[in-house]
């Protein structure tokens, strides 16, 4: 009877627990960075946002109110697609990127794509309940981590440098 594959494990990424590169080190990530990464990549949402209105302007359409349901489905067709596939593929979005956030599966593996659009409705509802949920992030992992079973690690430069 055949048998699965033994599951191969890739080595350890840099800067993350139990790994070593140069002096690169990985620590739970908190609060501010956590804001700071949300903050910029909020400011890329309302960059595509305001893009839109400006494309319709020079369209000569004018925005109206009762064109709210498209402007609402183009916003979150790309926050879906901003936030899950750089997380699914690299394990941060730009902003946790510039901020060096990385987001691992708590096994510390890379995130599953079922994870990854975790993560994505998990941001949504900090973003809906006005960003409270960060809060949990006191304790070391935030709802976004809770409910895709991640954690984030900031990696931090230990570096005379």
């Amino acid at each position: 009877m055949p048998q699965p594959a033994a599951e191969i494990e890739a080595p350890p990424e840099p800067g993350l627990p139990g790994s070593s590169m140069g002096d690169d080190e990985a620590v739970a990530a908190g609060v501010l960075a956590r804001l700071q990464a949300g903050a910029a990549d909020l400011l890329a949402h309302l960059a595509v946002l305001s893009a839109g209105f400006v494309a319709m302007r020079l369209l000569g359409l004018q925005p109206a109110l009762d064109q709210w349901p498209g402007f609402a489905s183009f916003l979150a067709l790309f926050s879906f697609l901003y936030l899950a596939f750089p997380l699914a593929f690299w394990g941060h979005t730009p902003g946790m990127a510039w901020f060096g956030l990385l987001a691992r599966d708590v096994g510390d593996r890379p995130l599953a794509f079922g994870q990854t659009g975790l993560r994505v409705v998990g941001t949504w509802l900090t973003a809906a309940l006005l960003g409270v949920p960060v809060l949990l992030a006191l304790s070391g992992r935030s709802l976004v981590d809770r409910i895709s079973g991640s954690e984030t690690w900031q990696i931090v430069d230990r570096g005379d440098s």
